[in-house]
């Protein structure tokens, strides 16, 4: 397909984005993209290697006056993610990103628009491409699917790279930039369950509409996550004698989403005035302990007719409410200031006929401060029986409060345009959390330009911004000691 160009080619980053937003590089189909680099390093004569997972590192020696300073290294990745308008036929697999500018703002007809990372990849491309830069030598690291679980930065030889520092192209805010981030576990509780016949009516009972999410890092450790509120109003019932059986019980999406919707299908013999009236009375005492007004939801029940035919027994259906009850979900450990240090989020949980299972995500700044929670969780669940799976997701990246790349970003934005950068704590996991393997002396800066939007058919990048950015790194490559 012949594509119209949009960017100014003879610009190298607005080349080298609309070159790459050409090529298909969705998660775990990033082979064409990273063979791109691999046949542009080639192309320049400069050391490339590619590993089994597509990861990719090319090396350039020191440009002018960089001879006998440490190397550098560069990263971005190479994947982005897929994601269109309801009304878009746009198949990702073949056909290129439409990109659109107007007004000086990039998007995408009707799909993502890949800037992350798609800014970094061409940014380091850029500067692979120009002998004029002064720079140290670079080790520069394309990695694969950071979109999904950082799998490319976990896979990668860390042997081969021997720099300890790097500034990380995977910003997203041209004024502030992330200074460290959490370590992540997913878990999966999952217990099997003999079901029984029903007694009494079947009600669907719905929390939704929650207007804001608080896990990262709100203190409202009930209120807020869907799961955790239909818990408390359930258990709230049995409390006041209202037996009731669960039949199947839904909520959330993901284990590092907070959930803004549940739904619990459940039989009692309680009568319907009684149970709505406990129901509503504990639900509203949650509205008020919200003490920001934005925080709203709303609770539903009513008969249902198409209800499940089987159900967990009146005292497995009280363990399962006691077990998220008692399980801690949004802040679990705050720093100075109440900043969240640590974090437990339930993201999803399902009932069905024959087992229920709940999966989390927990994290933290510190790994014992991370084994802390993760044992809290399983010993919870290990109180009611159910089995734990865990899986890394995220390395931290440790604060460092003397980062000479931090220092020099900031010298250059003062003197260059009157600003120092916001430091940010990500309490997500970051793909460059997995480089400080073997590297804990490892100094990191992530830098980007302004994006919005991410990860949606309205993603956009100030060109501009995007202009400055790199104006930046050129700078602080020269700067570099």
């Amino acid at each position: 397909m012949t594509c119209k160009n949009v960017l100014n080619h003879q610009i190298p980053i607005e080349k080298y984005f609309e070159e790459i937003s050409r090529i298909p590089r969705g998660i775990r189909a990033e082979k064409a993209v990273s063979d791109y680099v691999v046949s542009f390093a080639e192309a320049r004569g400069l050391s490339v290697y590619q590993d089994e997972h597509w990861n990719v590192i090319v090396k350039k020696p020191a440009g002018p006056g960089g001879e006998g300073k440490a190397p550098l290294a560069l990263q971005a990745h190479l994947d982005m993610v897929h994601a269109k308008t309801a009304e878009s036929c746009h198949d990702f697999e073949k056909e290129p990103i439409e990109l659109v500018l107007t007004d000086g703002i990039l998007t995408a007809k009707d799909t993502t628009l890949g800037a992350d990372d798609g800014f970094g990849v061409s940014y380091i491309l850029a500067i692979l491409d120009d002998d004029s830069l002064s720079h140290p030598p670079l080790e520069c690291i394309f990695t694969v699917q950071e979109e999904s679980n950082n799998e490319g930065a976990q896979l990668l030889d860390k042997s081969k790279i021997s720099a300890d520092r790097m500034i990380g192209l995977d910003g997203d805010a041209e004024r502030s930039t992330f200074v460290s981030c959490f370590c992540s576990d997913r878990l999966v509780m999952k217990k099997a369950y003999n079901f029984c016949s029903p007694q009494g009516k079947a009600y669907a009972v719905t929390i939704d509409e929650l207007s804001m999410g608080v896990y990262q890092g709100v203190c409202h450790q009930e209120c807020g996550n869907a799961i955790k509120m239909m818990a408390r109003v359930l258990r709230q019932a049995a409390l006041c004698g209202i037996s009731l059986q669960i039949a199947s019980w839904e909520g959330g999406k993901a284990e590092n989403q907070n959930p803004f919707f549940s739904k619990a299908v459940i039989y009692t013999d309680s009568e319907e005035t009684k149970l709505s009236e406990v129901l509503d009375h504990e639900f509203a005492l949650m509205m008020e302990e919200f003490e920001d007004e934005r925080y709203v939801g709303r609770l539903t029940a009513a008969s249902c007719i198409d209800a499940p035919g089987n159900v967990l027994s009146a005292s497995d259906s009280r363990a399962v409410l006691d077990l998220v009850y008692l399980m801690p979900s949004n802040l679990f450990h705050a720093a100075d200031g109440g900043a969240s240090a640590s974090v437990n989020n339930i993201g999803v949980i399902r009932v069905e006929d024959g087992f229920a299972e709940l999966i989390m995500s927990a994290r933290s700044k510190h790994f014992s401060m991370e084994r802390h929670v993760l044992e809290h969780c399983r010993m919870i669940g290990a109180l009611y029986g159910f089995s734990v799976q865990q899986a890394s997701r995220y390395s931290p990246w440790p604060y460092n409060k003397d980062s000479a790349l931090r220092k020099l970003a900031n010298q250059i934005t003062l003197r260059e345009s009157g600003f120092t950068m916001e430091e940010e704590v990500c309490p997500g996991g970051l793909e460059l959390g997995w480089f400080f393997d073997g590297k804990p002396q490892l100094d990191v800066i992530q830098l980007g330009p302004d994006l919005e939007n991410l990860h949606t058919p309205d993603e956009r990048m100030d060109m501009e911004s995007f202009h400055r950015v790199y104006a930046l790194v050129c700078r602080m490559l020269a700067e570099i000691e």
